[in-house]
């Protein structure tokens, strides 16, 4: 049992990852399985004793879960899966919670979507606050931008943009979509031929990237040439980040 996959999985997680799990598992917006919530709890159990301890089978399992019923294989390897599902779906939380930039644009999507005008002022100061405060502005910050002013541009209606000319200017921030999407085409695409050139020079290796002397020469123009240089934007060595910046001046 103890080289199942939910088992190595858990061990895998500190303390301070295991208790969170276990509020996750918990949680009844989460999980309603309350099978799946005993059985995680034996083997919380199990796994703060230390489990080069204890011997333990499938049908001790079993009985903890399904007290009073004869074991069955097919049912118990289908609590193993759904509770490493529900691990999974939590590991995937872990990481959307770390991504605030992406959280406030879904937080204005979702607010636009059920036209919540009360809401729009808030999540557009949060959204804001957040663009200030994010001093690593890596390929997927521009990514994030160019997600939140598609999210922006679609709160006016089109019949609102009609209406209002004089300000149709400010309202269309079409410019700004597409600047944050050259940025993090330009800079995707660069980190990518980084990571080939770093390749070469250990491999032969016979594979090229499409479109980069398009990529190349975009990546001259003042303003993505400076993004590039002074936001980190490219991560990849030294040696090879100076190689790109020749070819670069060379285009």
């Amino acid at each position: 049992m103890k080289d199942r996959k939910i088992i190595s999985a858990l061990s895998t997680l500190n303390i301070y990852e295991l208790n969170s799990f276990r509020k996750y598992v918990h949680s009844p917006y989460f999980n309603v399985n309350e099978s799946i919530t005993t059985y995680f709890d034996q083997l919380y159990k199990l796994i703060k004793q230390g489990l080069d301890d204890i011997e333990f089978s499938n049908e001790s399992l079993w009985t903890h879960v399904y007290p009073g019923q004869a074991y069955q294989n097919q049912k118990f390897l289908k609590l193993n899966s759904d509770l490493v599902k529900l691990l999974e779906d939590f590991l995937a939380q872990q990481e959307f919670d770390q991504m605030t930039s992406l959280r406030s644009n879904l937080k204005l999507e979702g607010a636009r979507k059920k036209s919540l005008d009360k809401l729009y002022n808030g999540l557009i100061g949060e959204i804001e606050r957040l663009q200030k405060m994010d001093l690593n502005q890596s390929v997927e910050y521009y990514y994030n931008q160019y997600l939140v002013e598609k999210s922006l541009f679609s709160l006016k209606t089109e019949n609102e943009k009609k209406n209002v000319k004089s300000e149709i200017e400010t309202e269309l921030n079409i410019g700004k979509i597409s600047e944050n999407l050259d940025y993090f085409y330009v800079a995707e695409k660069l980190r990518l031929y980084c990571t080939l050139l770093s390749w070469k020079k250990m491999y032969q290796l016979d594979i090229e990237i499409e479109n980069m002397e398009m990529v190349l020469t975009k990546a001259t123009e003042e303003n993505i040439r400076k993004c590039l240089l002074f936001n980190c934007t490219i991560r990849c060595n030294i040696p090879i980040l100076i190689e790109l910046m020749k070819v670069i001046s060379l285009t």
